[in-house]
């Protein structure tokens, strides 16, 4: 009998993919950017429900009855129907102008009128510094949210770049653990050998075989490393964590000139997120204290009105509109003196006591800015000189290496000596990816906090 054969799946080739493709498929697949997107759907209201404020606000009501009365004169029955359309509009002084329309309908009589009134405060309220606060207001918040959303994706960019390089550092770490141990394999091949020839005692290959067990354990640690460092890099991008990839073994590396501390500094203090957002909070702490001031005064209103119809002259159609016997005016004022100020005293408390911390940890946050540009700048400083000296490094052990091969050529040196000496120059050359990455992440924090990560690989966003 014949059994079905196993089919096994074959595993998929990785993809390889650049770091340009890792941040392209970031902005569309990580989820904190999809939900940053899609706040923006209701913060857009936010913001035109602040400018619908200072529109005309159209409105229609309506409304019918119908009573039905019993006398000695026999049964009464009235119908009235009565439909109103209206606007209103604020100005930024703070008047209000208001006009309806009611149109009556009682029986066979209709009565439309027209009433206009404007309010308009003399005092307290007075002013567009008070009655455009609200928008002011929502356009920092919209200021507000826009820089958050760019802050948002620059934060994702940056874990996408960083756990990138982070998977081709512990990619090299792993080569060389394995390159390692491929040669202390060697090296113990070797020891049996000259002990077996009777050149060396039995104990040199104690030594030995206890290097290839820590370089085992090394090795087994590494593949460890490489899955979560891989997995972390597919998690941030939004992407499968089983997902097979593959990513260069180096970096490449063009250093640009240390930048200026003092223009870099400059540009930080109008670009920097996380300032920029607080200076704009400074903003709206002094409309707060504004309005508490002004919540402090008299309320001194004018109020005035003018109608016409409503049946007031001899006709009661639409022409009544136009009789001139058929107009009302009125004109006055509303003085409101506020005799217990204690609620408005501990609002204009707690609003200048807001302003003065707010001031002060501004003042902070600008220090602490300023000591982090100069620590960032001096750090890329210190990080392309050791760049430098690792690339000076790595021509000095290979030399060293090539220099052991022709020793072993003409037996003046050992195999050991030779796989020393390749060690080290493996070692080098990962120093020097690790120096590479370094200074790359060095400068990408600097771009970060200058607010530069997007324009740097062609993002454009749409608010």
């Amino acid at each position: 009998m014949l059994l079905p054969a196993v089919v096994t799946a074959k595993k998929k080739p990785p993809h390889f993919m650049s770091l340009h493709d890792a941040i392209m498929l970031a902005l569309r697949f990580n989820p904190k950017i999809a939900n940053a997107e899609l706040d923006r759907i209701t913060q857009k209201y936010a913001l035109r429900e602040a400018e619908h404020q200072f529109e005309w606000q159209p409105g229609l009501t309506g409304t019918a009855g119908y009573s039905r009365s019993q006398s000695a004169t026999g049964t009464q029955t009235d119908e009235t129907y009565n439909i109103t359309p209206s606007a209103s509009k604020a100005s930024s002084f703070g008047t209000n102008l208001t006009v309806t329309m009611p149109n009556e309908f009682e029986g066979n009589q209709y009565n439309p009128e027209i009433t206009v009134e404007v309010k308009q405060p003399l005092l307290k309220g007075f002013g567009s510094r008070v009655n455009l606060a609200p928008l002011k207001d929502a356009y920092d918040n919209e200021l507000t949210n826009k820089l958050t959303l760019k802050d948002t994706i620059i934060r994702q960019v940056i874990n996408v770049i960083r756990d990138y390089r982070n998977l081709i550092t512990v990619n090299n770490n792993l080569a060389t653990a394995k390159q390692s141990l491929k040669s202390a394999i060697k090296r113990e091949k070797d020891t049996r050998i000259q002990i077996r020839a009777g050149r060396l005692p039995r104990t040199e290959i104690v030594e030995q075989q206890a290097q290839v067990q820590t370089l085992r354990l090394a090795d087994t640690r590494g593949q460890n490393a490489q899955s979560q460092a891989r997995h972390k890099l597919l998690e941030v991008i939004g992407l499968d964590p089983d997902h097979p990839i593959s990513v260069p073994h180096g970096v490449s590396l063009n250093k640009t000139r240390v930048p200026n501390l003092h223009q870099t500094i400059d540009y930080a203090l109008k670009h920097n997120l996380p300032y920029v957002k607080s200076l704009i909070g400074f903003r709206k702490v002094k409309r707060d204290l504004y309005i508490a001031k002004d919540n402090m005064r008299w309320q001194l209103d004018l109020d005035a009105q003018a109608s016409t119809g409503g049946g007031l002259g001899s006709r009661t159609t639409l022409v009544s509109l136009l009789d001139a016997k058929a107009n009302a005016e009125s004109v006055g004022v509303t003085l409101t003196i506020p005799l217990d100020t204690v609620q408005l005293k501990s609002q204009l408390a707690s609003a200048s006591v807001s302003f003065q911390q707010t001031r002060i940890n501004l003042t902070q946050k600008q220090r602490i800015l300023r000591t982090s540009i100069r620590d960032e700048v001096t750090n890329i400083a210190s990080l392309s000189q050791q760049v430098d000296i690792s690339e000076k490094q790595v021509k000095l052990t290979r030399r060293s290496y090539e220099l052991e091969v022709k020793k072993q050529q003409v037996g003046k040196a050992s195999s050991l000596d030779v796989s020393v000496a390749q060690d080290k120059w493996i070692q080098s050359k990962r120093s020097l990816i690790t120096a590479k990455i370094s200074y790359l992440d060095a400068e990408t924090s600097l771009n970060a906090s200058l607010a530069k990560t997007l324009d740097i690989w062609g993002i454009k966003i749409r608010y």
